[in-house]
């Protein structure tokens, strides 16, 4: 952690280990320790931007995501997604597994692997039409509003709603 003021940094120090056993892993280290810190994301911009829309009246928490993004495709083959809302996606309601099958860092995905493969691995932008197709593709495992999974393609769902919302109305 450290502390900055005015006239500079005055202390710099990590403490701790990744674990809950620090006989056996690894001491923080300033400078090198690296923490994922990708979920935050969800809370304070996919949040955000779905309350702004809200707020503005783009949008309802009933609002069907199939709707909102304009592609039938969302809904699947058997339209088992066609019920999603958007309230769904942000209770992780909406029926989806917790991530796509399979993973999207999987060479198997089909997104590039940079070379050399990092750890964690790096996320590729250009990769965000297969990450929409495996989306389309994806399979709910439950009922939309049935069960709780917390589910990273609820939020990516949502990342569509909120492409999708903005260029329509033209909000960037």
């Amino acid at each position: 952690m450290a502390a900055k003021v005015a006239s500079g940094l005055m202390s710099s120090t990590a403490v701790g280990s990744f674990t809950y056993d620090s006989s056996t892993s690894p001491a923080m280290a300033v400078g090198s320790t690296v923490f994922d810190v990708a979920s935050l994301t969800k809370v304070t911009a996919t949040t955000s931007a779905v309350g702004i829309l809200y707020q503005e009246g783009f949008l309802t928490l009933d609002s069907l995501v199939s709707t909102l993004i304009e592609d039938p495709d969302f809904n699947g083959p058997n339209g088992t997604k066609a019920a999603v809302t958007v309230e769904h996606c942000l209770t992780h309601t909406a029926g989806f597994p917790p991530a796509p099958t399979p993973w999207s860092w999987n060479s198997s995905f089909g997104c590039p692997v940079p070379d050399p493969p990092s750890n964690p691995p790096a996320e590729e932008f250009d990769c965000l039409p297969i990450i929409y197709q495996s989306l389309l593709d994806q399979p709910l495992q439950s009922t939309p509003g049935s069960e709780y999974a917390y589910s990273d393609l609820s939020f990516i769902s949502l990342q569509m709603v909120v492409g999708a919302v903005t260029l329509k109305h033209s909000l960037v």
